[in-house]
């Protein structure tokens, strides 16, 4: 499931930020690993190719502001492990308590 999301999330956050603009599978590729580490496969980049292309014809770069750049990564970094169980809280309450008296 954490897989799962992580797919999701990177496909909302590049939607978001591109819109309509079809720059073609490589540049959105190059742009995921630059802002995730990571990229969606080549058939979920697929809806970012431009279908008038034929063959060899490649997008544009895609040039967004630094700004908004390290917005998006922020935004994949906040939320990649929401999905995850929280860690189990430390201290006296896992710890075994002394008997009294």
């Amino acid at each position: 499931m954490v897989k799962s999301w992580r797919q999701y999330l990177k496909q909302g956050i590049t939607l978001s930020v591109l819109g309509s603009i079809r720059p073609g599978r490589e540049h959105v590729r190059k742009w995921q690993l630059d802002r995730f580490g990571q990229s969606q496969t080549s058939a979920d980049l697929r809806q970012f190719a431009d279908e008038a292309r034929a063959g060899g014809g490649r997008g544009d770069e895609i040039r967004l502001s630094p700004a908004l750049n390290d917005e998006c990564a922020a935004l994949f970094r906040r939320y990649k492990d929401a999905l995850k169980r929280p860690p189990a809280p430390a201290g006296p309450s896992s710890a075994r308590s002394p008997r009294p008296g």
